[in-house]
């Protein structure tokens, strides 16, 4: 079917989880829909059998890396048009017919947003269905923005050489694309999903294999996140550090990030970025920010209570032996010394940093919700008023900035 929409949601031991982001998705999804479950869990997930648009991938017998399972469910999936939901990611009501209304102007690659439902649930309740359906929260909308045409070469500069996690980039996370950009990326470096992180390789490789896409706003998923958003999240549990950095390697894979240096959010996602860069010819190794990983790795390491200093020695370590000089390690002390600056001194820093457009962030909306139902409703009411401006398709290309959203430090 030429216009079918594969939905895909890879998950491991999150049960209750992927079976709300199942039910969601069948409930959001029209009949031109798959919806491919790569289930690498330790027991076979409960799933609804009696839709014929649902197609469960039982477990192998193994527990698959990350990247690799994801990659099973993109080689299983029979669609034109690719996205990817994580099993914590519920579709919203309306996602799908907007969608197709933004590909059917033209664009192979198109972003969406994500309304964010924070609960505060105890851990035993985490696990009853019925709260977190019924418990109210804190609902985070995607900020108010004009969608506009963004170069893709221009926004694949930004991301390499900020070392950043590519929220506001079109990965498959936070995009649909067509099948045939997916493997024209694919073909070029071998597979899709590489490196550590398969949504940050997944935005490396549509930006590479792409010219330009659709950034947009719409809420085309509702994350809830029913306790500590930290325990919900791998690269949280990174940054977390302890036994939940332990869970976050092993969900990783075996093979992962072999250097001590790598075992952070900065490090794996510096990992899969060259990862992504050596698979690649046509893509410029040189344009790597070693300097901003440095610092970025460096605050990781401050805000870890054990074993600081060991974890700078390791990055020193290994900064210089990649190839960088003092000034990458002059970057990681700078960084260092700056989370203990008095707070008066950090503030006017920020204040000066912000005068820069490439930190720019626009403000979200937060609205009190009095269960998951509303805040769904919420974000579907939206998508709904959004769909003003789908003639957006004539917009000329502008710089990626005006439509930015990066993550603070």
């Amino acid at each position: 079917m030429s216009d079918l929409f594969s939905i895909l949601v890879p998950t491991r031991n999150r049960p209750l989880l992927a079976r709300l982001a199942v039910e969601a998705a069948l409930a959001a999804a029209d009949s031109a829909s798959e919806i491919v479950v790569a289930d690498n869990s330790d027991e076979p997930l409960d799933l609804p059998s009696n839709d014929a648009r649902l197609r469960h991938l039982h477990p192998v017998g193994r527990v698959l890396s990350m990247p690799d399972n994801w990659e099973r469910a993109l080689a299983a999936a029979r669609g034109q048009w690719i996205m990817l939901l994580a099993d914590k990611y519920m579709l919203v009501p309306g996602a799908i017919r907007a969608l197709r209304q933004l590909v059917a102007s033209g664009h192979e690659l198109v972003t969406y947003g994500y309304a964010v439902l924070r609960q505060q649930l105890s851990w035993w309740e985490a696990e009853d269905p019925d709260r977190l359906a019924q418990a109210g929260g804190e609902l985070a909308l995607p900020p108010d923005l004009q969608p506009g045409v963004v170069r893709s070469s221009v926004a694949l500069n930004r991301l390499v050489g900020s070392v950043r996690y590519p929220s506001e980039y079109p990965m498959l996370y936070t995009a649909v694309a067509s099948r045939r950009l997916v493997d024209d990326a694919g073909a070029c470096a071998g597979r899709f999903f590489l490196g550590s992180c398969p949504d940050v390789a997944s935005a490396l490789q549509l930006l590479a294999s792409s010219r330009s896409y659709l950034f947009t706003q719409v809420p085309v998923v509702l994350v809830q996140y029913p306790g500590e958003p930290q325990a919900w999240s791998t690269g949280g549990a990174a940054v977390a550090g302890g036994a939940l950095l332990g869970r976050y390697l092993r969900e990783l894979g075996p093979a992962a990030l072999p250097d001590p240096a790598e075992r952070s959010v900065s490090g794996a996602i510096l990992e899969t970025m060259r990862a992504v860069l050596q698979a690649r010819a046509d893509l410029d190794q040189g344009r790597l920010g070693w300097r901003e990983f440095a610092k970025h790795a460096s605050r990781e390491i401050e805000g870890l209570v054990p074993g600081r200093l060991r974890r700078h020695i390791d990055l020193a370590r290994y900064l210089l032996r990649n190839g960088q000089g003092p000034g990458s390690v002059w970057a990681q002390v700078r960084a260092a010394a700056g989370v203990h600056a008095p707070a008066r001194l950090r503030a006017l820093w920020l204040q000066q940093r912000r005068t820069s457009p490439d930190d720019w962030t626009p403000a979200t909306t937060a609205v009190s919700v009095e269960s998951r139902a509303e805040a769904l409703d919420l974000a579907a009411n939206l998508i709904a008023r959004k769909f003003l401006w789908v003639e957006e398709t004539r917009m000329p290309p502008h710089d990626f900035t005006a439509a930015s959203s990066r993550p603070s430090d």
